[in-house]
């Protein structure tokens, strides 16, 4: 489903606001203030895949679910009329690594080294992101039914479409 010429849906508000503060190494303690840190304890992946999915869903990111799926608005460019190259909207499931990226992306991980009598941090383990994934029927993701690049002039809420934003430029 993936290959090298897709690209990300541009990003919403919250998230590049993050994204771009994260790029920025003299913000450090700042972000790791706006961030959620969840902890990882035994017993506990039930809370720990809600608190992710709070998380994925409070920093903006474009994961929405449609039927049984978890997928994600992705504009790929592909081949045209008369040698031309085109860009097409598509919406494109959610991997479990892709899940795992954006839940690094939007958290900090911590579990507790009795060795060290500490917290550290972690990646979130691939179980958070297995349950996230397989929630269907209780995730809190909104819903989507396509991808559409023309205006719906505010009735995107009532169609359940989603509209992505032309692709120009230093945006390809």
């Amino acid at each position: 489903m993936s290959n090298n010429n897709e690209k990300a849906a541009p990003e919403s508000p919250e998230a590049a606001k993050l994204k771009k503060q994260n790029n920025n190494p003299t913000k450090t303690s700042e972000i790791q203030q706006q961030i959620p840190v969840i902890e990882v304890k035994g017993g506990g992946l039930s809370n720990e895949a809600t608190q992710g999915e709070v998380a994925l869903i409070n920093a903006g990111v474009q994961i929405y679910q449609r039927g049984a799926s978890l997928v994600r608005p992705v504009i790929e460019e592909v081949d045209a009329a008369k040698g031309r190259r085109t860009n097409v909207a598509q919406l494109v499931r959610i991997t479990q690594p892709y899940l795992i990226d954006k839940l690094c992306q939007i958290a900090g991980w911590e579990k507790f080294n009795s060795r060290d009598k500490k917290m550290v941090s972690i990646n979130p383990p691939p179980a958070v992101a297995k349950v996230i994934m397989d929630r269907y029927g209780d995730w809190k993701f909104s819903t989507v039914v396509g991808v559409i690049t023309t205006p719906t002039h505010g009735r995107r809420k009532a169609s359940r479409l989603y509209p992505l934003q032309r692709v120009t430029g230093a945006n390809r």
